[in-house]
């Protein structure tokens, strides 16, 4: 009985370390992503406004697909085996489908500091806001 509770808190603190290295990682490129936006408000040649961080420049892209296929890997030529097997191959899947699903969903970050830059680049008041979009074809708003 007590091998197995030995089994579940081994299985939970991997899982657990593998998810805080995931969010540390995600949390790094993230970053990166608002310092590159920040950039090109002044700078052209970085991301314009509403690009997102290629995937090869974030460092979360090798950590979650990295792992899962050293994982793979090592139980196919037998470095890993039973229990630490399944373990190690559930992380991966975790890290794996954590990184597609926010590689498809999460749209680029907005410029954090665009109007501060507009203001110290001559000032005056704030630019105009751009009229709505119309509704799509076929659709009707009602009241």
């Amino acid at each position: 009985m007590a091998e197995d509770w030995v089994r579940l808190g081994t299985g939970a603190a991997v899982g657990g370390a593998a998810g805080a290295v995931d969010q540390v990682v995600q949390n790094r490129d993230d970053k990166e992503e608002d310092r590159r936006h920040k950039l090109a408000a002044t700078d052209p040649a970085f991301l314009k406004a509403a690009d997102k961080l290629p995937m090869t420049a974030r460092f979360g892209t090798y950590y979650n697909y990295g792992v899962p296929l050293a994982t793979v890997g090592a139980v196919a030529v037998g470095l890993l085996k039973g229990d630490t097997a399944l373990m190690a191959l559930t992380a991966g899947g975790q890290l794996a489908g954590r990184q597609i699903t926010h590689s498809v969903t999460v749209k680029a970050r907005p410029i954090v500091a665009g109007y501060s830059v507009w203001q110290r680049q001559g000032g005056g008041p704030a630019p105009p806001l751009a009229p709505p979009a119309p509704p799509a074809s076929g659709s009707r708003l009602e009241f």
